[in-house]
């Protein structure tokens, strides 16, 4: 991700908004989630093997440990995915769907966000219903996410410092 400051000065307003617009995982974070989770599901699998022949407990209590962590690490990547759906007027994130007529604002800003306490941009969107929604941008693509956010939000779409 680019320092914030020239983050904000590649935002545009002015893009044409059609059709749906998809953005996935940036690569940093593609290459960690399935970089860990394709090698413990292998492990996992060898572990599993291992007790067939060996019918040892502690093979199967591994092989279940192992699996469960691959699989926890890999729905992250398949299940990480944001629409920007121009055609219906949508928002959509894996549980929300948010209309984007219902937006009563919307704030590109820097946040702490996990366990690491890591500054990272997020976009804090609220709704007319007042639920508040927060959007981390780990996604590839950021610049464009928020540009099509800043042109389509217009006057409600405020960028902090």
């Amino acid at each position: 991700m680019l320092f914030y400051e020239e983050f904000i000065k590649n935002i545009k307003n002015n893009l044409e908004l059609k059709g749906r617009e998809r953005f996935l995982l940036d690569i940093k974070k593609t290459v960690f989630w399935l970089g860990t989770g394709l090698p413990i599901l292998v492990m996992g699998i060898a572990e599993l093997m291992m007790y067939s022949s060996s019918k040892a407990p502690k093979d199967m209590i591994l092989a279940v440990i192992f699996i469960f962590i691959a699989l926890r690490h890999l729905k992250v990547y398949f299940s990480y995915k944001i629409i920007l759906d121009f055609e219906k007027d949508l928002l959509i994130s894996n549980d929300v769907k948010i209309e984007l007529n219902n937006i009563k604002s919307c704030v590109l800003k820097e946040e702490v966000l996990g366990r690491k306490r890591k500054v990272q941009a997020v976009v804090e969107v609220v709704t007319n219903d007042k639920r508040k929604i927060i959007i981390p941008l780990m996604m590839n693509k950021q610049v464009r996410f928020v540009s099509l956010l800043n042109t389509r939000l217009k006057n409600i779409f405020v960028i902090e410092k």
